[in-house]
């Protein structure tokens, strides 16, 4: 976490509540709480009133998570800052997940670098908030991980 504990409560100060606020912020905790592994094989889908509606991958990851859900609720309250879920519902999607799934089941597995090309760790380092550098990181990672090396730093291909 890249000082996520301090960060989310920040930026509730910033936005308020609304739901569509409320909603995202739930998302950010749940990556952080659920961690990797976790957060692919579920998603938050919902969060209606203070009920957090997290779509699971199968019933076996349904029944697991169930026996988290108060350890998982105490970490997502935590790092909110504010007691905004009083409960989690699991419910089974598994269309959410089939990517996933073929993803994991292939046998040519794809070695991915989650390191960035030295022209965007250039760029990077000229951002000069430390925490929107850390995120912007981030995300860069998580997009060469998911979907290959980032060509030409930031430019798009023509």
């Amino acid at each position: 976490m890249f000082g996520l504990e301090n960060s989310l409560p920040a930026i509730r100060a910033i936005i308020g509540r609304s739901p569509d606020a409320d909603l995202s912020l739930a998302k950010a905790a749940w990556h952080s709480v659920a961690g990797d592994l976790l957060a692919d094989r579920t998603k938050v889908v919902g969060l209606e009133r203070d009920m957090l509606r997290v779509a699971v991958e199968s019933k076996v990851w349904q029944r697991n998570l169930l026996e988290h859900r108060t350890e998982l609720l105490f970490k997502m309250n935590t790092l909110l800052g504010e007691k905004l879920i009083n409960d989690i519902e699991f419910v089974e999607q598994p269309d959410l997940f089939a990517n996933n799934r073929i993803l994991r089941n292939t046998k040519e597995t794809k070695v991915v670098s989650n390191e960035l090309s030295d022209e965007l760790a250039e760029k990077l380092e000229k951002i000069a908030d430390p925490v929107l550098r850390a995120q912007i990181s981030s995300v860069a990672r998580a997009y060469s991980v998911r979907f290959g090396k980032i060509k030409d730093g930031c430019k798009k291909d023509r």
